[in-house]
């Protein structure tokens, strides 16, 4: 992501972004009921740029709503 003020949500769903893999880690809560949440400020991309590769935070609400929307795979 070039710009800090470019919505999430805009970026992970859009198509020249979305051509190569991207690698994320996220942290997940469980609740009581069996219930899933994002736990803030545990959402990162890892954001390479040539050789270097670095961490990134994500917000997390927009991750989720990209996840929310695709399909999920184990692999």
């Amino acid at each position: 992501m070039n710009k800090q003020r470019t919505d999430w949500y805009d970026y992970l769903t859009n198509p020249a972004a979305t051509k190569n893999p991207k690698q994320f880690s996220v942290t997940f809560e469980r609740d009581q009921n069996g219930n899933f949440t994002v736990a803030g400020h545990q959402a990162r991309m890892l954001k390479k740029v040539g050789r270097q590769e670095k961490w990134v935070r994500v917000r997390a609400r927009d991750l989720v709503k990209v996840l929310n929307e695709s399909e999920i795979i184990a692999k």
